[in-house]
């Protein structure tokens, strides 16, 4: 298992100077509205690295008899290996997820401001609480939290998103991640991983290089 976290972090020390990287290029180019982008980039990057670590266990589970080391090395390769498994994983992890923010994140949005908009004290006691606050800190706040309606769109919107990360971490998640997991089952039992092919992320980190180097 130590074995296992340590590969899992090479990986995802990858990913990190990946993330990094986009949001220097990012910025040089676009200022802050490119480092705006590359850091939703570098979000979505974050989101892959949970499906490749569960990927990476689900081959070490498979595979014991390899040990753990050599395993999710090859689970990690295989992730990235084949093309269209890859593109067909990625889509499905973010056509799901965004599908499930409309449906379910839309869901709670559409209550939540059906039942605030009853309590229009309430919002109006909570946008003069916030203004008055800010003025106390002298803190720059948005223009929509002295109107109501704004305010209770606002607010609705964080309820639902509330709402529909714990749902889709509970249920959807999972769901999405067999899948996932088949499409890279499927990939890995199809082609054996050669040691050339460890290549294609020794390149990447030296700590994936290193370890693969102990195997």
């Amino acid at each position: 298992i130590t074995l296992f976290f340590m590969v899992t972090g090479a990986i995802k020390g990858i990913f990190r100077q990946l993330g990094r990287m986009l949001n220097n290029v990012g910025t040089a180019l676009g200022g802050q509205a490119g480092n705006s982008v590359t850091s939703a980039i570098d979000a979505a990057i974050q989101t892959l690295i949970g499906y490749l670590c569960d990927c990476c266990l689900g081959w070490v589970m498979y595979n014991k008899e390899k040990g753990v080391a050599r395993a999710a090395c090859e689970g990690a390769v295989i992730f990235f290996k084949h093309g269209k498994t890859l593109i067909r994983n990625v889509g499905r992890i973010f056509g799901m997820g965004f599908l499930s923010l409309a449906i379910v994140g839309g869901a709670f949005f559409g209550i939540s401001y059906l039942v605030l908009n009853q309590f229009p004290d309430v919002m109006n006691a909570l946008s003069k609480e916030i203004i008055e606050v800010a003025t106390r800190n002298n803190t720059e706040i948005p223009e929509f939290v002295s109107n109501v309606t704004y305010l209770t769109l606002f607010t609705s919107g964080i309820i639902g998103i509330i709402f529909w990360s714990m749902i889709h971490s509970v249920l959807i998640r999972p769901f999405i991640l067999v899948g996932v997991l088949r499409n890279f089952m499927k990939s890995g039992l199809a082609e054996e991983v050669k040691e050339e092919d460890f290549k294609l992320l020794d390149s990447k980190s030296s700590k994936f290089q290193k370890l693969h180097s102990s195997i």
